[in-house]
C-alpha cells in the first residue's frame, strides 16, 4: 500500500481528489478519501538507499 496526497501516472500530472486518481488509474487502484495537506508540489522521491532523486519536491 502507499498512502500519499497526490498520485500520477509519469509524465501526467499529480491528482489531487478521488475523482482525478479514479480518472487517471482508470479504477485500477483502490483509493480511500480523505483530508489532505495544503501543499501545492508534489513531494520529493529519493532511493533511500543510494540517494537517486526520482521526482523533485
Amino acid at each position: 500500500p502507499v498512502v500519499s496526497t497526490s498520485a500520477n501516472l509519469s509524465g501526467l500530472e499529480p491528482c489531487r481528489t478521488t475523482d482525478e486518481v479514479n480518472a487517471q488509474f482508470n479504477g485500477r487502484i483502490p483509493v480511500v478519501d480523505g483530508l489532505v495537506g495544503g501543499r501545492k508540489n508534489p513531494s520529493e522521491i529519493r532511493d533511500v538507499l543510494t540517494g537517486q532523486l526520482y521526482r523533485q519536491g
